[in-house]
């Protein structure tokens, strides 16, 4: 495992007191007449001497679909070419439609890692709502999600 960067194995507890989530970052553009403005958090491990590391999860093994690529935001589909892809995203299931009933070991533990994920976004999106350091719909929808309970 490299210095620089975080590998957790699907068979492994990893420990989610070391995870950190950075001041939510604006990023802006402006495509015609409209600003376009979205709001972001990088999520690290923290390593030797406070560095930050990226987390890499393995996950439970599934058949993919829906591969697409990723190009800068505002990227006007003429300009998408191999040569400016920032990554891919795809679709991933949480199961197969033969364990969907009943999912295997790797599947649940797959499951449980992103309802941790879900969880620790939830409490940063609170605590960054409380600071105000999120953009009025954020914490407009933390505002009514409080006063609700929910």
């Amino acid at each position: 495992m490299s210095n620089q960067e975080t590998f957790v194995p699907l068979n492994s507890n990893f420990d989610w007191s070391k995870d950190t989530i950075d001041e939510p970052e604006t990023n802006i553009f402006t495509k015609g007449s409209s600003i376009i403005e979205w709001t972001t958090s990088n999520v690290y491990v923290l390593g030797e001497n406070g560095s930050k590391l990226p987390i890499y999860f393995e996950l439970a093994e599934q058949n993919l679909w829906g591969v697409s690529g990723i190009w800068p935001f505002g990227t006007p589909k003429e300009d998408q070419s191999n040569g400016k892809l920032e990554g891919f995203q795809h679709c991933y299931p949480l199961t197969s439609t033969k364990t969907v009933g009943k999912p295997t070991k790797a599947e649940r533990i797959t499951h449980e890692r992103f309802h941790k994920m879900w969880d620790i976004t939830v409490d940063a999106i609170k605590c960054f709502s409380e600071y105000r350091k999120v953009p009025a719909p954020t914490y407009s929808a933390y505002a009514t999600a409080k006063e609700e309970n929910d």
